[in-house]
C-alpha cells in the first residue's frame, strides 16, 4: 500500500520493509525475512545514506536473522558496521547501541569468542536493563545471549542468574 502511495523510494516504505522483514523473521520464514531484510538496507542506504541509524537498524534485523540461521560469520561485519554507526550517531547508553551490542555479543557467542561476546553482554544487558522495561524483549534477548554464553563456558550458576522466571 505504501508503495502504492510513495513509490518506491521512499524512507516510509523502507520502514515498513523492516517492520515486515521482523514479522516475517518472528514467523521463521527465514529466507522471506533475509530478501527484504536486504531490499530495506538497500533502500535505506541509498535514501539515507551509509551512516544513518535506520541503516545500522536494518543491519542489525539482518545480522540477528544470519546468526539465528546459523551464519555468524557474515552476521558479524554486518553488527560491527551498525554498531560503529549508531556509536557515531547515538550518545553513549543509548538502548540503540546496547541492543547491537547484545546482538554482536551473541553473534561472538555463536563464533565461540566468549571472551570478546561476555563484556558486549554485560554491558548491553546493564543498559537495556536500566534504560528500558525490565520486561522488554531486548531485555529477555540480552539475558537469553547470556544465558547461551554462560551455558557454553560451563558456567551453569552464572547462567541462572539470567534465566526468567
Amino acid at each position: 500500500m505504501r508503495r502504492k502511495l510513495l513509490g518506491n523510494e521512499h524512507p516510509d516504505v523502507a520502514r515498513s520493509l523492516g517492520n515486515l522483514a521482523g514479522v516475517l523473521y518472528v514467523k521463521g520464514d527465514y529466507a522471506g525475512a533475509e530478501a527484504v531484510y536486504r531490499e530495506a538496507l538497500g533502500m535505506r542506504r541509498k535514501l539515507l545514506g551509509n551512516e544513518h541509524p535506520d541503516v545500522a537498524d536494518a543491519l542489525t534485523g539482518l545480522g540477528n536473522l544470519l546468526v539465528k540461521r546459523g551464519d555468524a560469520r557474515p552476521a558479524e561485519a554486518l553488527l560491527l558496521e551498525a554498531l560503529h554507526i549508531l556509536e557515531k550517531a547515538l550518545p553513549k547508553g543509548h538502548p540503540d547501541i546496547a541492543e547491537t551490542q547484545s546482538a554482536l555479543g551473541g553473534c561472538l557467542t555463536a563464533l565461540e569468542r566468549y571472551h570478546e561476546a561476555e563484556p558486549l553482554l554485560l554491558e548491553s544487558y546493564g543498559v537495556l536493563k536500566s534504560k528500558t522495561s525490565e520486561h522488554s524483549s531486548a531485555v529477555r534477548a540480552a539475558a537469553e545471549r547470556l544465558v547461551r554464553l554462560y551455558e557454553a563456558l560451563g558456567k551453569p550458576e552464572q547462567a541462572t542468574k539470567y534465566r526468567g522466571p
